[in-house]
């Protein structure tokens, strides 16, 4: 969603600075390696002290407050969500935001383009068959999605921002697109916190089959094919 379907409005620097100062005082990890001390956010959030994810939570809290804020859709959102639906193409929406960003985000686009909402809309709430979801990149919640379209991940196209989460997971699925959004061809700092790729296997998985720089360019390639 964020950066891809709405105009990047999350501080990644400032929540990963503001996380990692936690881990750095929680009783359960101030001792540890600073590696373990560091990672993605809201993993590293599974490791700390109770007291610790009152403190995460609170800064989690506070920058979802100011994205919903700033909260702008895309350009070219509208056109290519109607298309689709125009061409019978299911659509879903994946993110590692919380379920109030993903109900506004659907409004916006219902009151500003009359478009119908994603579904489903799978977020870092969303219960899959043995609990919670976690969180991409692991495959599991593009795997739930196909279960609920009833359709192999082979025939589905991941369109995301993140190489690291979205191109990650679209790859660990078996999709058969993965597309990048660069906004406006520019790198953004849109990182939860995993790190660089570390050997090829991983560089491999962040590779996508397709790059594009706006929603608009994707909606033409569709119309083309």
């Amino acid at each position: 969603m964020d950066g891809t379907l709405i105009k990047p409005c999350i501080d990644f620097a400032d929540m990963r600075k503001r996380v990692y100062e936690i881990a750095d005082a929680d009783t359960l990890l101030k001792d540890e390696p600073e590696g373990k001390r560091r990672g993605d956010v809201l993993e590293l959030y599974h490791y700390f002290s109770e007291e610790g994810k009152v403190l995460a939570k609170v800064v989690f809290d506070d920058i979802e407050v100011k994205a919903l804020k700033n909260m702008q859709l895309m350009e070219y959102v509208g056109d290519l969500t109607n298309f689709l639906d125009a061409k019978g193409i299911k659509r879903a929406v994946l993110t590692r935001n919380v379920k109030r960003s993903v109900d506004v985000m659907q409004d916006k686009l219902w009151n500003e383009y009359s478009a119908k909402e994603f579904f489903p809309a799978v977020n870092r709430e969303t219960e899959g068959k043995y609990g919670p979801l976690p969180s991409k990149p692991s495959p599991e919640p593009i795997l739930h999605i196909c279960n609920i379209w009833g359709c192999l991940p082979g025939n589905v196209i991941m369109v995301g921002d993140c190489a690291a989460d979205d191109i990650v997971a679209a790859s660990r699925a078996g999709c058969g697109g993965r597309v990048l959004l660069k906004y406006n061809g520019e790198i953004l700092d849109n990182d939860s916190g995993g790190g660089d790729a570390i050997n090829d296997a991983e560089r491999e998985e962040r590779e996508p089959s397709l790059v594009v720089t706006t929603l608009g360019e994707l909606l033409q390639i569709l119309e083309r094919n």
